[in-house]
This record gives structure tokens, sequence and C-alpha cells, in this order.
């Protein structure tokens, strides 16, 4: 989700065996054909890509509250969110309202409502809290917040910290971000991010490098990452005491039309086209 006219998606892998070891399958096996992935490992993919996006649009919510260089105590500013600040004893508290429900450019068609409450001590390292309030893309909820520190570089933002969200129907998300926001090209880069995704049936441990994400519609219009790696792994189903590693690679298509490279252990990479395009 993203703020104003600021926006910030997502992972894919194959699945067969570890090179060397000759009691495992050949590719093919394990409900795939040579050359596809298995059944198994999309669904893995599916499932890793959709959390990671709804992440990436967590982020997004609030990129308007660290961008816009506020003077405590001017008017609010903006239409979806309206932003306000407010200074007390060295915090500046920032309101971040998108109302009842508007639509900003980052989520294209999609309806924003409620609020994010940022609390920045600046006399603290810049210490940033985040606090979901009733928040909602469509009718996916968010709950939850961050905790992060705020660098301030030239035409960029900083953000390191702490996740722990709850998205409705896809689970939580814990674990650590390291975070670049370009103020000018409103470009969302996650340098690193080791996260926990989890729901009532399954959890994935994941590893985020060098992800970059540009959602506003005259870019890529989504968050699907143009570059980096998900990487993470699941037990195979032939064998549960073996783990698959899987990792998915974007590029410059992976927006356009949803391809990503999937690795699966030692084997070539594998083109993957994600759901929805």
């Amino acid at each position: 989700m993203v703020a104003g006219r600021f926006g910030l998606l997502v992972l894919a892998f194959s699945s067969v065996m570890l090179a060397g070891c000759p009691l495992r399958p050949e590719p093919g096996d394990n409900g795939s054909e040579p050359g596809t992935l298995s059944p198994q490992v999309q669904q893995a993919v599916d499932d890793v890509v959709a959390r990671t996006q709804a992440t990436f649009q967590a982020l997004t919510s609030f990129v308007d509250g660290v961008s816009i260089d506020l003077e405590v105590g001017q008017d609010a500013i903006g239409q979806c969110p309206v932003v306000e600040a407010d200074r007390q004893d060295g915090v500046v508290s920032i309101v971040l309202d998108y109302g009842d429900g508007c639509s900003n450019e980052a989520y294209d068609d999609s309806t924003v409502s409620g609020r994010i409450l940022l609390s920045l001590a600046v006399l603290d390292e810049q210490s940033l809290s985040v606090v979901y309030e009733d928040f909602a893309v469509d009718d996916q909820t968010v709950v939850g917040g961050f905790s992060l520190e705020l660098d301030r570089e030239d035409f960029a933002r900083r953000l390191t910290g702490d996740i722990n969200i709850t998205t409705s129907d896809l689970g939580s998300t814990d674990g650590t971000l390291d975070v670049e926001v370009r103020v000018a090209t409103v470009t969302i880069t996650v340098t690193t991010a080791n996260l926990t995704l989890s729901d009532e049936s399954d959890s994935f441990d994941v590893a985020i490098e060098g992800i970059v994400i540009k959602p506003k519609r005259e870019d890529n219009g989504n968050f699907v990452p143009e570059a980096g790696t998900i990487s993470f792994e699941i037990a195979d189903d032939d064998d549960p005491s073996e783990l698959l590693a899987i990792v998915i690679a974007f590029d410059a298509e992976s927006p356009v039309d949803g391809t990503v490279q999937i690795k699966v252990g030692s084997l070539p990479p594998l083109e993957y086209k994600l759901p929805g395009f």
C-alpha cells in the first residue's frame, strides 16, 4: 500500500532434487514433466509471492510520511492520503488519513481506507514507529506495524528495522528489513530482508536481496519487482527429510508479463509465469 504520490512486490522457484544425491528422483518426478516445475513448487512460489507482495504494499502505504518534508503545524496536505504532522517534546506525530476510502496512483484501481500513525523520535536517532489503524486496500486489511530507524539522504530515505504485520487471508509477516526509498522516482528498493511468512497451514522463511519496486502507474503499475531475488526452502513431498532450495529471480519483464526465473537446488533455472498475468 502506498501514500499520496508515492508508492512501493515477488517470488518463484522450481522443485527437484539436489545434484549428487543418487537416491533423489530425476527431474520430472514428483508430479512434474521434465523441464517444468512440480505442482508443489508452483504452489509454494505462488504463496510466497502473494505474501511478499502484501508486505511490499504495506511498505508503500506510508512512503508519503517519510518522503515529504512537512513543516510541523502546517495545514494538512495531500488528498489520498491527507497528511498531518504535530510535534511535542522531540516527537513528530504524522497521520496518513485515507478516510472511508480513496484511490491513489500507487494502488491503481484499488480503494485504500483507514489511517496510518507514524511517530518519529527526532532526538532519538530518528527512530520511527508505524502503526496501522483500520487500514485496508479494497477488502484486505492490515494490522500491526513497523519499528524502524530513519536515515535521510539527499533524495532518498533509508529505513532499517523490524516488521510485524498481519494481512487478512494471507497471514503474518515478521522479521527484519533494510529499505531505500528514492523520493524523486518513487522507487522502493528492499536491499535485504529476512522474513517469516506464516498462516494457519504453513510457514516460509524467506531471504530477500535487491528487490526493486516501482508501483506508480506510469512506471510498472504493480508491486511485482523488476530486479532482485527471493529465496526460501520447502520440504520435499517425496522425501520430507530433504529440503528444496528455491530462488525466484525478477527482471525488467517481470512486472510487464509476470515472468520470473525459478531455480530449484542446483538445477538450471526455469521460466515461470506468476498468477494474474
